[in-house]
């Protein structure tokens, strides 16, 4: 009996896992001139992660924070399938501006960094931080600042009441740039109150959208809102609070002093 064996090898091809991908930018400086309104001012693009599988498939996590806060702030922004990511000067200038929190008119450190894995969060990996300068410059408000470069506090939250024109300079804000304004009130607990761009007038004035009947001690606000509209709720207890109304981001806070 005659036994013909062979021996038969195949080539079997084994996946390594991915590789940390690695970000750079167009520029390591960059200014969010809002005139630039359709030129791309920066391009972010990085390296193919090798995932071994369908491109399309891979899921990379751009993040973007100011230097220092360790992404705990991040703007965040999911791609598929794709190496870069391109911005005009006014949605990076919007990114730093509400995403990040940022001032007009700064230059900042800038980290970026990108996350890539599988759509279920198998293989992932994070590239190390790419580093850059951006100035800010001036997004459009989320509502309109007083033309009258005044605010002031009326209600009967407020020592002066609902009596308008109000008590100055007691109930009126210090204007810290052409959005910002703050001031302390000693203000009346379980009141409420309004702001108002011109002392003594009715016409115009800053309320907001919370009809809970709780107190407000911060979130949106708006502009003449008209029917869905409300006067703030003031605080639970009377004291003294510190009050912020940021119409960059329009948004408004009040602080316990």
């Amino acid at each position: 009996m005659l036994i013909i064996g062979c021996d038969k090898k195949d080539t079997v091809t084994y996946y390594n896992g991915s590789i940390i991908p690695v970000v750079n930018a167009s520029a390591d400086s960059v200014s969010c001139r809002t005139s630039d309104s359709s030129k791309t001012v920066l391009t972010l693009r990085w390296t193919d992660p090798k995932n071994g599988g369908i491109d399309s498939a891979t899921r990379y996590v751009l993040q973007i924070d100011s230097s220092g806060r360790n992404f705990s702030q991040a703007y965040t922004d999911t791609l598929y399938g794709t190496l870069s990511k391109s911005f005009t000067a006014p949605q990076l200038d919007s990114i730093l501006l509400y995403n990040l929190g940022l001032s007009i008119y700064k230059t900042y450190n800038i980290d970026v960094r990108v996350i890539s894995s599988y759509a279920n969060n198998n293989d992932m990996q994070i590239s190390k931080t790419f580093t850059l300068k951006a100035s800010t410059f001036f997004a459009p408000a989320a509502v309109v600042p007083p033309a009258s470069d005044s605010l002031y506090i009326v209600g009967d939250a407020t020592q002066g009441g609902w009596g308008n024109p109000v008590p100055v300079p007691s109930q009126e804000f210090t204007q810290i740039d052409s959005l910002t304004y703050v001031g302390t009130f000693s203000l009346n607990g379980g009141g409420q109150y309004l702001l108002l761009p011109v002392n003594g007038d009715w016409t115009n004035k800053y309320d907001c959208a919370n009809t809970s009947g709780q107190s407000f001690l911060g979130g949106g606000f708006g502009y003449n809102l008209q029917g869905n509209s409300t006067n703030f709720p003031g605080p639970d207890s009377t004291g003294n609070y510190l009050i912020k109304v940021d119409f960059l981001r329009g948004n408004i806070s009040m602080t316990k002093q």
